[in-house]
Formats: structure tokens, C-alpha cells, sequence
């Protein structure tokens, strides 16, 4: 089984890769970005705020065509339409998510709800990976995580929960079995060094993520 990919209606979206073997979720205007990169979509899924008024023939075209893989949330609702594609996603059995479009908007709230998706998807044994126009985001949980000495650029390691216990091996700054909490911002902006890293999460749970130099 390949991945779960997520595609929400954040603006600063890399390109998207897909393979044969996954499935593509549109959350709500998600879809237009698909459509600009000349992605197939699997599934149409939100309460579609976000698409706007010019664009809501798309949904009728849908329901005409692929009603079976349109699936039209409540306005008012506790999920937002990224956790109902992810809830969607372990419902058809993936483990891998891929959420793309979750980043870059004029809301940076739903940058910090998607942060909070990856760790739900942990949470709930799965594993995923958010993309930035130049990076990525993680999380860690009582795990380590080799960071290849070919990758160039920040590093930033930050507490998902209360509190967590790092190390962080092999990067311009390190540190050994030190705690770090949700409410200072001790790791953020590391660099790697041309080198073999390790981010090894004692206790507790961590988003990671990576930035490329400009």
C-alpha cells in the first residue's frame, strides 16, 4: 500500500509527487492546487470554504461524475477538514501521510492545527510528513531519527507536549539528554554541518523541522 496524500489550500505548496499506489485527498480548495500542478484527485473532501464562488461548479461536476468520492462536510464541525481527510485516510487503511498545501496562508493558525495533525497521526500509529516550500516537518516520539550529512539547512527541534528530553548529535549546537518545553524555544534554528546528525527523543514527543538554505 503506498501513502495518503493531503492536499489543504495553504499557498506555499512544493511540487506534489504522487505514485500509482497512493491516494490523493483534495481538502476543500486543496483541489485548485491539484489542478494547477496537473495532479490526478482521488477524493474531493470539506465543507469547502475555501473554494471560491467562480470555482463551486466543481462541486456539481463531481456530483454528477464522481459522487462516490465526494464526500461534503458541515460548516460546524470539531474536524477540520484536514483531520476528517486524515481520519478518512486510516479509515481506508494508509499509515503514511503526506500533507501538502498545510502551510503558507493568511491564517498561520491552521499551520499550528496542521502541526497538531502530525501528531495525531503519531498518536494514532501513523506517520507523517507536512511540506514546506523549502522543508518539511516531523514528529518524534521516544525515537531517534538520523539526519543524512548531505542535507543542508535548520534544523528546529521543539516540544509537541509539556515538556521533552533531547539529544541532538553531530549539528552546530548540541545537546545531551536536555530538556526542552512548549514554553521556550530552546531548539529552534539549528544547522547541520556537512555531517551524520542524530535526533534521538527520550521522553516526551517533538515536531522537527527542516529548512533549506536560501
Amino acid at each position: 500500500m503506498g501513502k495518503c496524500i493531503i492536499v489543504g489550500s495553504g499557498d506555499l505548496t512544493p511540487d506534489i509527487e504522487k505514485e500509482q499506489t497512493d491516494l490523493l485527498i483534495a481538502a476543500d480548495g486543496g483541489y485548485l492546487t491539484c489542478e494547477k500542478q496537473g495532479v490526478e484527485v482521488d477524493v474531493l473532501l470539506g465543507d469547502f470554504d475555501s473554494l471560491p464562488e467562480n470555482r463551486r461548479s466543481i462541486l456539481q461536476e463531481w456530483q454528477e461524475n464522481h459522487a462516490e468520492n465526494l464526500l461534503v462536510l458541515p460548516t460546524v464541525k470539531d474536524d477540520t477538514d484536514m483531520i476528517a481527510a486524515v481520519k478518512y485516510g486510516f479509515e481506508r487503511g494508509y499509515k503514511e501521510f503526506a500533507l501538502y498545501g498545510a502551510f503558507g496562508s493568511k491564517r498561520p493558525e491552521h499551520f499550528l492545527a496542521n502541526l497538531q495533525t502530525l501528531l495525531y497521526i503519531k498518536e494514532n500509529q501513523g506517520e507523517g510528513t507536512l511540506f514546506t516550500l523549502d522543508g518539511y516537518a516531523i514528529v518524534l516520539q521516544e525515537e531517534s531519527k538520523r539526519v543524512s550529512s548531505l542535507y543542508n539547512g535548520f534544523v528546529s527541534v521543539l516540544s509537541a507536549g509539556d515538556e521533552a528530553t533531547v539529544s541532538i548529535r553531530g549539528m552546530k549546537y548540541n545537546i545531551e539528554e536536555t530538556r526542552i518545553t512548549n514554553g521556550f524555544p530552546l531548539g529552534v534554528s539549528n544547522e547541520t554541518i556537512g555531517e551524520e546528525a542524530t535526533i534521538e527523543v527520550h521522553s516526551g514527543s517533538v515536531f522537527v523541522i527542516f529548512s533549506r538554505y536560501d
